[in-house]
């Protein structure tokens, strides 16, 4: 079912905190109106996460973490940089594919930035006409071109974060 101008690209970027957020509750709105959602999670590693068991349990959503977390070493792992490589070519099928109506790529536009993911790739998959999917790009460092693709561009801006004063990510909030 698809309802309405599908096939909107919207890119949440910048260093403040809630850009996942603002994607996995677009997700939830897009489930509660009965579209299909597919949510490709890159660099988050395996590293529990709360998120990840309630979307499972919401009918119309499909959510997995693909890729590894590369961030901690430098130059990149290899075999992390391939696994991100295998989960962005996984997320071009799933947007093309016709299955969902929403496909979430949480972390492509960091994995894009540090270079992994290569950006023509990226605005190629923007651009392809074969695409009706509405695209969700989050992550630190769009650039100039990619925020140029977009449909929608919200910057999350750092003012203020506990991370600041010593708090560590805490569990329920931050993760």
């Amino acid at each position: 079912m698809f309802v309405g101008d599908l096939g909107l690209t919207h890119i949440y970027t910048g260093d403040g905190k809630g850009k996942t957020t603002a994607a996995i509750g677009l997700a939830v709105r897009a489930a509660g109106r009965g579209l299909r959602v597919r949510i490709i999670q890159f660099m988050k590693g395996s590293a529990s996460s709360g998120e990840i068991k309630p979307l499972r349990a919401i009918a119309g959503i499909d959510i997995d973490r693909m890729g590894e977390n590369f961030l901690s070493t430098s130059p990149p792992d290899q075999a992390a940089v391939a696994a991100s490589l295998e989960a962005a070519m996984a997320a071009a099928a799933d947007a093309l594919s016709g299955q969902y109506e929403v496909v979430i790529l949480d972390e492509l536009i960091t994995a894009t930035s540090l270079g992994v993911v290569p950006e023509d790739w990226v605005l190629g998959l923007i651009d392809d006409p074969q695409r009706r999917a509405e695209l969700i790009l989050t992550g630190r460092g769009a650039s100039t071109r990619l925020i140029a693709a977009a449909d929608l561009v919200t910057e999350m801006q750092l003012i203020k974060h506990p991370f600041d004063q010593g708090i560590s990510a805490r569990k329920g909030i931050e993760f």
